[in-house]
């Protein structure tokens, strides 16, 4: 199962990531958060959620999740 959740987590991020890219920031905030919820301690999903938060002008979100990598 282990596996499995990782696989699920590495998805989500790389999705994330390319949504962002293409500028669609409700799609990649979407994925994020699953990502996020799936492995809270993946430094790569945290930074990507900080990301999005400061894209979207989210500041303090931003700064909470820059915090957690």
């Amino acid at each position: 199962h282990a596996a499995a959740g990782a696989r699920v987590v590495n998805v989500a991020t790389n999705l994330a990531a390319l949504h962002a890219t293409a500028g669609r920031r409700e799609a990649a905030d979407d994925a994020v958060r699953r990502a996020v919820a799936a492995d809270p301690g993946l430094a790569q999903a945290q930074r990507l959620a900080g990301d999005c938060a400061y894209r979207a002008g989210r500041l303090d979100e931003a700064t909470i999740r820059y915090r957690e990598v």
